[in-house]
């Protein structure tokens, strides 16, 4: 089972551009949320295309993907050079007759590093595929790095003497085990070490460690039962100084790895705790691997995490993206989720249309963020490559309990915020005055709205606050009318 974050295992890949309702000058409707300096667009053609990575840069940013379109083959890696806009400048595609995948996009001093997976140009059914291009998208070298069996290049870093990556492989374990290359400045294998046991691993994720690096993936050999996650640390020849598991009876998925300020964060899926389904996964471990917290975020459905830059820092804290209550192809949420540093959410974003959206990579871009995503709610295909500039919710909550729930709005924004359509539900043994709705007509910036709620009931429970697409959660417990917010 090599299905990651869904989009892995698309077999058949998944430049119109829409816009949401336009915003008014001087001021921000809720309703829409569309804010002064957001857009987002779509790039593709009748078929299938979706954007895996994008790289915010001076002027603009690159986004890299896969097109059934456009090329020369079934699917093409695609890039798409965008500017500050996201008007599209340029795009280049790379492959030959048969499928290329692409995973992951580097920028080094005089151009892009790719990496991903070819079949057209393969010694085996699938090669680790490593291109370097200028900053124009023009070829310098490419190289193929595998076996007769099926191998890849899913997650690449530029270190002092070349690159390393982080990969899948069954040339070398006919089973599949985490494969290590490390490259040369011009792409040429210095050595490469697989990692496993009996049954199936799979490598997604490489950072850099004070002594080595951390790879992050999954396995099916070690851990608790079914797929675990699976992180190995390893020196700089390769060799295994450690590796942990997290997981439990069922399913994990993932191993993002992120470096955090006193370890690291893991990002991930499981089935074996949360709502229901899979759901988000959120693990942070010390400098060792030994878990500190984790905390999982998910809807009653399946939630399936992005790719390997589906995570990064905000501020404190992390931000990541996701496909919320998915099931590929019908349904499922573009989702954004914003926590603190110990993982505690901040607040949350949906958006999409009627069919499936996803969010894949998201970046820090000045003030807000580029998120990189798919959709097939809207654009000229099948599967659209979609593109969205955002910024932070313009507005604060603040949620306290004692006798019923009191919540704040805030408006912390420089304009005025209208028509913001309110919701607020709890979930738990609430026998009256569990939900609450409104709408505010206008908030001035520094103005502050209330809500006071007095439920009745006895037990822990969960408050969602939705405010247009952003939307907060936190856990309470109460006893008669009143409540702890924990």
């Amino acid at each position: 089972m090599e299905r990651f974050c869904v989009i892995l295992s698309i077999a058949v890949l998944i430049c119109t551009s829409f816009s949401l309702p336009s915003e008014k000058a001087g001021d921000v409707d809720i309703k829409f949320c569309e804010y002064n300096g957001e857009w987002n667009k779509t790039y593709g053609g009748a078929e299938d295309d979706w954007a895996y990575e994008v790289l915010p840069l001076a002027n603009g940013y690159i986004v890299e993907g896969i097109t059934a379109s456009y090329g020369a083959g079934k699917s093409d890696i695609w890039l798409i050079r965008l500017d500050e806009n996201g008007n599209e400048m340029w795009n280049k595609t790379y492959g030959g007759k048969d499928l290329e995948y692409a995973f992951d996009i580097i920028s080094v001093e005089d151009g892009y590093i790719i990496a991903g997976q070819t079949f057209s140009f393969s010694r085996g059914f699938g090669d680790g595929w490593i291109i370097k291009i200028d900053g124009s998208g023009n070829e310098i070298w490419n190289r193929t790095y595998g076996g007769k069996g099926d191998d890849d290049a899913r997650c690449i870093l530029q270190i002092d003497d070349g690159y390393i990556f982080a990969a899948g492989s069954r040339s070398f374990d006919e089973s599949g085990a985490v494969w290590v290359v490390k490259l040369e400045e011009e792409g040429n294998e210095i050595w490469n070490r697989s990692y496993g046991g009996k049954e199936h691993e799979i490598g997604f994720s490489i950072i850099k460690a004070k002594d080595g690096y951390l790879v992050g993936g999954i396995t099916h050999s070690f851990g608790h039962g079914g797929y675990d996650i699976w992180i190995i640390k390893i020196d700089e020849n390769g060799n295994e100084i450690w590796n942990k598991t997290y997981g439990g009876k069922g399913d994990e998925y993932g191993g993002i790895l992120l470096e955090a300020d006193d370890g690291y964060i893991i990002l991930g899926e499981t089935s074996s705790y949360g709502k229901g389904g899979l759901d988000i996964w959120l693990i942070k471990v010390d400098e060792n691997g030994n878990e500190i917290w984790n905390i999982t975020f998910g809807s009653g459905g399946d939630d399936y995490c992005g790719g390997n830059g589906a995570i990064c820092k905000a501020g404190d804290g992390y931000i990541f993206v996701a496909s919320r209550d998915a099931s590929f192809p019908s349904k499922g949420d573009l989702w954004i989720v914003k926590v603190d540093r110990d993982g505690k959410e901040e607040w949350e974003r949906v958006l999409g249309g009627a069919f499936f959206d996803y969010g894949t990579a998201i970046k820090g871009a000045g003030e807000g963020y580029i998120v990189a995503g798919i959709t097939s709610s809207f654009g000229a295909g099948k599967t659209d490559a979609w593109v969205l500039r955002i910024f932070p919710p313009p507005f604060s909550i603040t949620i306290s309990g004692g006798l019923g729930i009191k919540i704040i709005i805030g408006n912390n924004g420089m304009e005025e915020i209208r028509n913001m359509e309110w919701s607020v539900e709890m979930e738990g043994l609430i026998f009256f005055g569990a939900t609450s709705s409104g709408s505010i007509d206008k908030l001035s910036p520094g103005e502050e709205y209330m809500i006071r709620m007095l439920p009745f009931g006895i037990g822990s429970g969960r408050l969602t606050i939705r405010l247009g697409e952003f939307s907060k959660n936190i856990d309470f417990f109460i006893i008669g009318p009143f409540v702890s917010i924990k």
